[in-house]
């Protein structure tokens, strides 16, 4: 500010609450309240006693120039002046003062918060908070203990008095903060008064994740672990406050044993620790325990325990046990958590019900880690040897050097061992022990096969390494070990599929070349032995033919003269051999001249060599792949045709055809001579073939099997019957056609058995008894069999039979979840009051699910008992109230009292407006709003809406009456400084609930004093009483100034 407001006004400096002290004392504050008809800056009003705030004490003098009076105003000579009434341009913009002080801790032992402060003269303050010390939740419990004698009004008018503890797992957060305490042996928590102490251990929110919470101010607020509220700071692994988890080492491991019924320690928690973390996933038949001293926290009585927060949750060293169930309500999983730094030595502890016998299920799943402070660590260089060379008879390794941590002898990087060089690598022997005797084992022969499964032969001979010279011995020598096989097998894995041509058939011509048929398939290599497969299986090589060329190179007498009576399918076969080897030679035979010229006579048969298509003569060498036939007499007679089938028929039915072979011969008696074809000419030549097999082919029944039922014990191949024909003439596969043409045959079986060879003996479980328990946890009792299979039954054994295998428990753990008792409970009752706070309550019964019936509470033990008083909350009481606040809306809508009053109550100086926001009263039923203070009265019902009042005094009354349920008025009141001042300088407002009275407030003054007044209101619902302590009247007195209490 400019010169009227230099920057270095005191009061910019000193504030009120310092000018306060400075006039008062150490203790007092200024006034929080003024009177209207005096500028605030005029005179210097405080309270003398920081906790009693009811009346104020003024000092004939004006505040310091400079001091803060208003939001945005400043005093100056006298006056509260505004930025508009000073010079703007010569404003100084205030800043943070420097710290104050810390004032003294809040507590004086078990943990609290000092505080000191600055401020702003912008005009902004704030204070800074500070943790002095821990906490413990005896403190709290302290706090709620003090007010054992202050009543509860449960109902209207009726007190009750209780225990009173800490809310502290019912309620956390700014809630725990607001005086929650809980009553002992009940199942109901209310507020005791409006906050606890500053510097009260509270529970945080869970969403804020903190681990230190202080009530501050009503509110419970969280704290860094370097004391100072909302840092943020946290400890690391190592209990380190803001560390980086480097001044520690991690200790992790697991356990999965045990023994039954008892607890077994698997980690010893040294003092000092940090961070521990305890898992169980298998707490159904185990469970975690913890001891200290002796002393069981966790658990100790053989069952599971419910969750622990030892020894409370306010505290910095708490041991946490937490209990997961699942859907069903069964045990999930456990943990352990301690942040730590223990003080004392721990026991984690585990206990299972069953011993291992009874299979993993019932075995621990445990994991854990923790932090242990490091040492001084020593880092120094360690010798590690490599791998030897030779397991006997003498090797050597390299041992080389590397860095080491002492302590815990393990490897670390090279550069923490940089303060010394490292030593030189260097070899010794190792393996010194003379080699035992062995096979060894050479193969001699290659595999007999690449693929399919083939052997190997092995040379074996009984070695023994003696000072590098490797000595062959008798086989004796080497009985302490199995002899290998001499042969092993070889090239197991499958071969690739292939094809695969049978041999060609008979050659269909009966002289030159034609075309035989073969069967292809796609066959498999597998264990020696060629399977059959799918066709899909060789897509990817090209498949052999099913014809292949075939030549008969030694003609009979007569074929030249068969080409005109060949069946079709035999020209064909020719035609399609010429197409693809177009010079084919055969062995023709040669008739020479009968030795007669009628009858019978001798002939020579010859052999010459001809072109089969061209059937011309040519050189004997072309046909040289066969030998030639040896010349021979040939009986020759004069006369008939003589026809001779040249071969059975090839089929039996479907239809075929036979070559003949039609010869001219003369008859002498029972003998054939063969004639020269022209001797016969006289006579019809006969046909080449004949037709054979024409009838049809009979049906039969055919079949396809599955796989066999079983694979041991005889089990049963399922047949698939159908009916089929053979292939009929010019067909290569079978006709399916209706069972009905095959119902004359015999039928075959439907079934045939499979794998009789006999099922190794197994255990079997027979039969098992019910759950020993009716509810929970129980034992089932099972009678376990030796069995076979033999036959597709099953025939019990001796027990001996079955040692070789595993044999399940006769006893076996077992759980029954639907239980047939129950907590059964009625609905709440409704809150004990209409507005406010109150509680609820209901019934809670033990009930047989079959029956539906109650009975003894001690059937539902295996189940937590219902809570059966809480607390509950109703509308804002309006009536019988006093409201204190600046401004407010109020609604009497919605009450079923008739006749409801409340009052608004402001400081000295200050008058209550009020405005009608909206009405329901009916006001021919005698409804009715009066409005009443000190200074005015009025009663009005009709038209109310938007009507507003003023009530010329610091309070104001309001009653409504009301005839018909749910009717109301809704109103808004705020209040502003008063432009008439209607109280004295010395009058005081009272509004508590009780307090002390003086009288005179200020001495007396020559010519006269003000009547000095106390004003009093409280809650329409109490009565004021007032009772003279003390009354000093100076009754020798002559003055004549009043002397009494009005």
């Amino acid at each position: 500010m400019d010169s009227s407001i230099p920057g270095w006004k005191p009061g910019l400096y000193y504030g009120a609450d310092e000018q306060c002290q400075i006039a008062f004392g150490s203790s007092a504050l200024a006034c929080t309240f003024s009177r209207n008809d005096l500028d605030s800056c005029s005179v210097l009003s405080c309270h003398i006693n920081q906790h009693d705030r009811t009346s104020c004490n003024r000092l004939l003098v004006p505040l310091l120039d400079g001091t803060e009076c208003g939001e945005n105003k400043w005093c100056h000579k006298g006056r509260c002046s505004s930025l508009e009434e000073l010079n703007p341009v010569s404003v100084v913009h205030g800043g943070w003062s420097s710290w104050g002080s810390f004032s003294s801790c809040s507590r004086s032992c078990g943990g609290g918060v000092v505080m000191r402060k600055r401020q702003c003269n912008n005009p902004r303050y704030c204070l800074y908070y500070q943790v002095c010390s821990s906490t413990q939740i005896g403190f709290m419990n302290e706090q709620c203990s003090d007010t054992d004698t202050k009543p509860l009004y449960l109902s209207p008018g009726i007190p009750s008095f209780y225990k009173w503890t800490s809310a502290v797992g019912f309620v956390d957060g700014k809630a725990l903060c607001q005086y929650m305490c809980r009553a002992q042996g009940k199942s109901f928590i209310v507020a005791r008064g409006k906050s606890f102490l500053d510097g009260t251990r509270c529970e945080t929110n869970k969403e804020a994740n903190a681990k230190l919470g202080l009530c501050v101010a009503g509110s419970c607020r969280v704290f860094g672990c370097d004391g100072v509220m909302g840092s943020g700071m946290v400890k690391d692994q190592c209990g380190v406050c803001g560390g980086d988890n480097s001044t520690c080492n991690r200790i992790h491991g697991s356990f999965s044993e045990g023994k039954a019924g008892e607890y077994v320690s698997f980690l010893t928690l040294p003092p000092g620790s940090t961070s521990l973390k305890v898992t169980n996933q298998k707490p159904v038949f185990t469970h975690l325990g913890i001891k200290v001293n002796d002393e069981y926290l966790v658990a100790g009585k053989g069952s599971i325990s419910l969750n622990v927060t030892y020894p409370s949750v306010l505290e910095d060293q708490t041991i946490e046990y937490r209990l997961f169930l699942n859907a069903d309500k069964l045990p999930h999983l456990e943990q352990i958590h301690i942040e730590g730094p223990t003080t004392k030595e721990l026991e984690i502890q585990v206990y299972r019900k069953y011993g291992q016998e009874y299979g993993d299920a019932t075995n621990p799943d445990i994991i854990y880690s923790y932090h242990i402070p490091k040492k001084d660590i020593e880092y120094k260089w360690f010798p590690v040897p490599g791998p030897c060379s030779a397991s006997c008879d003498g090797g050597f390794h390299l041992v080389s050097y590397e860095c080491s941590e002492h302590d815990l002898n393990q490897l670390v990087q090279s550069s923490l061992c940089n303060d010394s060089a490292r030593p030189s690598s260097f070899h010794e022997p190792c393996g010194i022990d003379p080699c035992p005797p062995r096979w060894d084992v050479k193969e001699s022969s290659p595999c007999t096969v690449s693929c399919g499964g083939g052997v190997v032969l092995r040379t074996l001979h009984c070695v023994q390494m003696q000072q590098g010279i490797e000595t062959i011995l008798f086989d004796a020598y080497c009985d302490h070990s199995t002899r290998p096989e001499a042969f092993v097998a070889c090239g197991l894995e499958p071969c690739p599929a292939r094809w695969e041509a049978s041999e060609a058939g008979l050659c269909p011509v009966v002289c030159g070349s034609g075309l035989a048929l073969r069967n292809v398939s796609c066959v498999q290599s597998h264990a020696g032995l060629e399977v059959a497969v799918e066709e899909s299986n060789c897509l990817g090589q090209e498949k052999p033919t099913t014809q292949v060329e075939c030549v008969v190179s030694v003609c009979p007498v007569g074929w030249d003269m068969m080409d005109s009576s060949l069946r079709l399918s035999e020209r064909s076969s020719r035609e399609e051999t010429a197409e693809k080897h177009t010079e084919v030679y055969v062995w023709s035979p040669r008739v020479g001249p009968c030795s007669v010229s009628c009858g019978t006579g001798i002939s020579e048969l010859s052999y010459i060599c001809v072109d089969f298509y061209t059937k011309t003569e040519t050189a004997e060498e072309n046909c040289n792949q066969t030998l030639k036939p040896e010349p021979r007499p040939n009986v020759c007679n004069l006369g008939t045709w003589e026809v001779k089938e040249l071969g059975p028929c090839p089929v039996t039915c479907g239809g075929a055809t036979i070559p003949l072979a039609v010869i001219c011969v003369r008859r002498d008696g029972n003998i054939s001579y063969s004639l020269p074809h022209s001797k016969c000419s006289r006579i019809p030549r006969p046909r080449a073939s004949k037709p054979c097999g024409m009838e049809p082919c009979p049906v039969r029944w055919r079949y396809k099997t599955g796989s066999c039922s079983v694979s041991c014990g005889g089990g049963i191949l399922q047949r698939v019957l159908y009916c089929s024909r053979y292939p009929q003439k010019g067909e290569s596969e079978e006709q399916i056609v209706s069972d009905l043409e095959c119902q004359h045959l015999p039928h075959p079986e439907g079934q045939e058995p499979c794998n009789q060879q006999l099922c190794p003996p197994r255990w079997k479980v027979a039969e098992a008894t019910p759950c020993s328990a009716a509810c929970g946890y129980g034992i089932s009792k099972q009678r376990v069999v030796c069995v076979q299979t033999v036959e597709g039954a099953e025939k019990e054994m001796d027990l001996d039979s079955c040692v070789l295998q595993e044999k399940p428990p006769s006893l076996i753990p077992c759980i029954v979840n639907n239980c047939f008792y129950s907590w059964e409970v009625s609905a709440w009752t409704q809150c004990s009051v209409t507005c406010g706070n109150g509680i609820q309550s209901r019934q809670d019964v033990c009930t047989n699910l079959k029956t539906r019936q109650p009975v003894s509470p001690t059937f539902c033990g295996n189940a937590p008992k219902p809570i059966t008083i809480r607390g509950c909350s109703a509308q804002t009481c309006i009536c019988g109230q006093l409201f204190l606040n600046a401004t407010g809306v109020l609604s009497t809508t919605g009450l079923n009292e008739r006749d409801c009053m409340f009052t608004i109550g402001r400081p000295l100086g200050e008058v209550i407006i009020v405005r009608v926001l909206s009405s329901t009263l009916n006001c021919t039923a005698g409804e009715l709003l009066l409005f009443f203070g000190r200074v005015m009265w009025r009663k009005t019902c009709a038209r109310l809406s938007g009507v507003t009042l003023l009530s010329r005094s610091n309070t104001l009354s309001v009653r409504q009456r009301q005839a018909i349920d749910g009717n109301g008025v809704v109103l808004e009141y705020w209040s502003k400084p008063a432009a008439q001042n209607y109280s004295q300088a010395c009058d005081i407002q009272l509004y508590g609930m009780g307090g002390e009275i003086r009288n005179p407030v200020q001495p007396w003054m020559e010519g006269g004093s003000p009547a000095c007044r106390v004003f009093i209101d409280v809650a329409p619902q109490y009565y004021i009483a007032i009772h003279a302590l003390y009354m000093d009247l100076e009754p020798m007195s002559n003055h004549t100034h009043p002397s009494s209490i009005l």
